[in-house]
């Protein structure tokens, strides 16, 4: 049976990339120990990272999964990059942050503004340098989303900018796009977060029967057997839940998946092609020239 195709008029942000949920970028931790000036190269059977500066976690995961699910409007710019608008406090809301004020979220998208990485994949020619965020900070957009003014209690009077790098943004148009934006709440709901990487590397399969630790390889989870085994434990303490939210089943070591209904994957774009229908009317944000001069209302 013909899987049904998704319309341009459908079609958001999608939320990652076979490679970015195959290749540990993300590291399967809320926080590093101890940050390492020296570059960390990472190499698995499905691609290489090189990190060059700040390494990421799971909690810049989580932040670059809200914001391509929960986005207010997005615009492709010239250069490749691409912008977003969102609601800092919505964005807090959805992540679990109870702070009034903003000042963890801007240090973790700082944190994505000076991160730089090498990705290579295995078996292709793609191969990146790039950061992630390139700029942030608020726009000239008013809210007047009446939800948003009442969840924000008038503190927050105009939607946020963040533009991501074209490099960056490189990767959706280079690799198979995934559309798992219907369970970015349960994912990040999950809260530990070695089974955060552990959903999301299952997710980017159509078909996956592999076993438990060389899951845990694969996602960049490193230590001695008795730290391993622990996680597994934890993992198969936790897999009724795992099982009844994403259809991913764990039994005898091992870890069995098949496609979830709320789950699609789209084709990279072809060269000549936009991924979306352009917007139609421009929208001055104060981003700066060229940056985000109009966007796509959703």
């Amino acid at each position: 049976m013909k899987r049904k195709e998704k319309s341009s008029i459908e079609k958001r942000q999608a939320v990652s990339t076979l490679i970015q949920s195959r290749v540990p970028i993300f590291a399967p931790v809320k926080q590093l120990p101890i940050r390492q000036n020296r570059d960390i190269e990472i190499d698995t059977p499905y691609g290489t990272v090189i990190f060059e500066k700040c390494r990421l976690t799971q909690i810049h995961r989580n932040i670059l999964d809200c914001i391509f699910t929960y986005y207010h409007a997005r615009h492709f710019n010239r250069d490749g990059s691409v912008a977003f608008l969102i609601s800092l406090r919505q964005l807090q809301k959805r992540l679990g942050i109870k702070a009034t004020h903003h000042q963890w979220i801007m240090d973790k998208l700082k944190e994505l503004k000076n991160s730089t990485m090498v990705i290579k994949s295995k078996g292709k020619t793609f191969g990146i340098l790039t950061g992630v965020v390139r700029k942030a900070r608020y726009s000239t957009v008013k809210i007047t989303d009446n939800k948003l003014l009442n969840l924000n209690l008038n503190t927050e009077s105009f939607y946020y900018g963040i533009v991501f790098e074209s490099e960056y943004m490189q990767i959706f148009r280079e690799d198979i796009n995934i559309h798992s934006e219907k369970l970015t709440e349960s994912i990040i709901k999950l809260k530990d977060a070695f089974l955060q990487a552990f959903v999301r590397f299952c997710l980017t399969h159509r078909q996956l029967n592999m076993q438990i630790y060389e899951v845990f390889k694969v996602i960049g989870i490193k230590g001695g057997e008795r730290y391993l085994r622990k996680l597994r434990q934890k993992l198969e303490g936790r897999k009724e839940e795992i099982e009844k939210e994403f259809g991913i089943k764990v039994e005898n070591n091992c870890v069995f998946y098949n496609q979830h209904t709320k789950i699609w994957f789209e084709s990279p774009v072809k060269s000549g092609e936009t991924a979306i229908n352009q917007p139609e009317r421009p929208i001055d944000t104060g981003l700066g020239t060229g940056l985000i001069c109009k966007a796509e209302l959703v």
